[in-house]
């Protein structure tokens, strides 16, 4: 999942535009999360909350994924930016921690 992440917000934050920050910072976000979740669910035993968990940041994946590509193309982003706002609520909700 890193390797596409520095190419990413490098091509979101040179094009500068107001939505293309906004996905920007939902992909900090995002990377914040999967950290936490990395460290504590990439374990022998890990906590129940994780099998949710990666559900979920695999669907906020899919949504950046989207939004980049509306942000190469141009236009409305609308759509992606709600997907990724509710998608930051959830994750924010099952931060899951050691």
């Amino acid at each position: 999942m890193r390797r596409w992440h520095l190419l990413l917000t490098f091509s979101i934050v040179t094009l500068g535009c107001a939505p293309a920050k906004r996905v920007a910072g939902y992909q900090n976000a995002y990377d914040f999360r999967e950290a936490r979740y990395e460290e504590a669910c990439v374990v022998a035993t890990p906590p129940a909350a994780c099998a949710a968990a990666v559900l979920e940041l695999h669907a906020a994946e899919k949504h950046l994924h989207e939004a980049a590509k509306a942000v190469k193309n141009g236009g409305a982003m609308s759509l992606q930016l709600a997907a990724l706002k509710a998608d930051a609520k959830k994750l924010a909700a099952r931060t899951v921690t050691k």
